[in-house]
C-alpha cells in the first residue's frame, strides 16, 4: 500500500521508469491536485500551483512532464507540467467537458483526450507544438483513448452499437476496428508492452 489517510485518491500513473507514481488527491474543502510519490515509500508531495482542480496525470515517455486535465472557472483544457521547474502551461482553450485522457504518443508529439457533451464525446488528437486539437471521431459517444506501444493506433470505448465496446483506430482516425462484441459495457482499454 501506497498511501493512507491522504484524501481521495484517483488515476494513478506510474512513471516510465517505473520509480513515481503521479495521482489527483482532493481532501476536504480542497480542489483535486497532482501529487507525486516514490515507488518505494509512502512520502507524497503536492506538484505545482495550479488553481482549480487538476485531474489524470499524464507522464511524458521521458519522464519530464505531466499532462493533465484542468478545470477552472467551469472550463476543461489540457495542461503541462514540467517537473523540472514546476511551471504549468495551458495548452488548449476548449469550449467542451473533457471526460478521458489525456494519453500521450510513445514520440511525445501527441496527446490524445475525449470531450464533449454527456454522451455526445469524441476522441481528439492535440500537437504538443501547436496545441491544435484534431477531432478523430464523429458520433457514438467515444472515450478512454490510448495509444498503442509503437504510436500507430489508439483504442477507445465507444457506444456507437448501443452499448460500450472497445475500438481501435489509425492515430489518424482511419481503420476503426470493433474489437469487443457483448451485453456489457466495456471501458478502458489499455494497452500491454
Amino acid at each position: 500500500r501506497l498511501t493512507d489517510r491522504i484524501g481521495q485518491v484517483r488515476y494513478p500513473r506510474l512513471s516510465p521508469d517505473g520509480g513515481r507514481v503521479a495521482f489527483s488527491r482532493v481532501g476536504a474543502g480542497e480542489n483535486w491536485s497532482i501529487w507525486i510519490m516514490l515507488t518505494q515509500d509512502s512520502l507524497a508531495r503536492p506538484l505545482g500551483a495550479f488553481p482549480g482542480q487538476a485531474l489524470a496525470p499524464a507522464w511524458s515517455p521521458d519522464g519530464q512532464w505531466l499532462a493533465f486535465r484542468g478545470r477552472t472557472q467551469g472550463a476543461d483544457d489540457i495542461y503541462l507540467l514540467s517537473l523540472e521547474t514546476g511551471e504549468v502551461s495551458r495548452l488548449t482553450h476548449l469550449a467542451w467537458e473533457i471526460n478521458a485522457g489525456p494519453d500521450w504518443s510513445p514520440d511525445g508529439d501527441w496527446l490524445v483526450f475525449s470531450a464533449g457533451r454527456r454522451n455526445e464525446r469524441d476522441i481528439y488528437l492535440l500537437s504538443i507544438q501547436d496545441g491544435a486539437p484534431r477531432r478523430l471521431t464523429y458520433g457514438g459517444n467515444n472515450s478512454w483513448p490510448a495509444f498503442s506501444p509503437d504510436g500507430g493506433w489508439i483504442a477507445f470505448s465507444s457506444s456507437r452499437d448501443g452499448d460500450h465496446e472497445i475500438f481501435a483506430m489509425r492515430a489518424d482516425g482511419s481503420q476503426v476496428t470493433q474489437l469487443t462484441d457483448n451485453n456489457f459495457d466495456d471501458w478502458q482499454p489499455n494497452w500491454g508492452q
